[in-house]
């Protein structure tokens, strides 16, 4: 019997189980695995035509960095050892150059086989240091491909230093404050390029628990409200954020502009 289910961190893509795994654990973050792989696209006949195939390969989930492995990554870390999943459909500009594709190609299905896999030590077993240790390396992972102009994956990876250093939540806790900051500034950034202006401001006020008067944080979550249309909160946030900074003045203007379109489809509508 076929199931069918999301990968996490991924609204994009289902994941259909075509052979089920032996035993209870799963892969989990971190694990090394073995596995192989297929590279499938759909043709304007409507047969799948296979792209690459590759045996045996041996891959750390978490240390990927592009976006595509990212994905797989963290279907990997559901599967058990033997199982066979397909993921689909993907979208052709999350491969990137990884293939040779016909120009055409819109989306490609890749077959996930797991092999096997040593599980990594699992948080209980690490001290409070390698968790945050941990969660930096995700974090510069993030800001590298965020650097590119890849906001999606730097967001997953951003978002599994959060849950790392959430996880290390008690200790050092000055440098977890610090590290918590900077994801949730990091993430708002990622947010605010995808469109997810909900998720943004929400992690800028959780920010502004952790630092009360952040500046980036009230005026990503200003920006946020904004789009939002939140406009006397955004207003309020970004006037906090220092009326002196140019970028601020630029946002204020776009914001005085917002306020009278919609004072005018306001006044539209009540009209007789």
């Amino acid at each position: 019997m076929r199931r069918h289910c999301a990968p996490r961190n991924s609204s994009m893509l289902a994941r259909r189980t075509e052979r089920a795994g032996r035993g209870l654990r799963i892969a989990g973050e971190g694990a090394t695995v073995v596995i192989d792989i297929v590279c499938s696209y759909g043709a304007a006949d409507g047969d799948p035509r296979e792209v690459e195939r590759r045996e045996g390969v041996e891959m750390k989930l978490g240390e990927a960095l592009e976006p595509l492995y990212l994905v797989l990554d963290d279907a990997l870390a559901a599967m058990k050892e033997g199982e066979v999943c397909r993921l689909e459909p993907v979208p052709r500009a999350l491969a990137g150059d990884l293939h040779d594709l016909p120009i055409d190609v819109v989306s490609l299905s890749y077959t996930l086989s797991l092999v096997s896999f040593t599980r990594a030590r699992q948080l209980w077993e690490m001290e409070t240091s390698e968790i945050l240790s941990l969660a930096s390396r995700h974090k510069e992972r993030g800001g590298k491909l965020f650097q590119e102009g890849q906001e999606g994956a730097a967001a997953v990876c951003y978002s599994r230093a959060a849950k790392l250093a959430a996880a290390a939540e008690g200790g050092g806790e000055g440098e977890f404050k610090d590290l918590q900051v900077a994801l949730g500034l990091n993430l708002a950034a990622c947010q605010l390029k995808l469109g997810q202006a909900d998720h943004a401001s929400s992690n800028c006020s959780r920010v502004l628990e952790l630092d009360p008067g952040n500046v980036k944080a009230l005026y990503r979550r200003g920006v946020a409200r904004m789009r939002l249309g939140d406009l006397d909160e955004a207003e309020e946030d970004l006037r906090q954020a220092g009326m002196g900074n140019t970028a601020v003045q630029r946002r204020l203007r776009e914001l005085t502009q917002l306020k009278q379109q919609q004072s005018a489809r306001l006044s539209q509508a009540l009209r007789p």
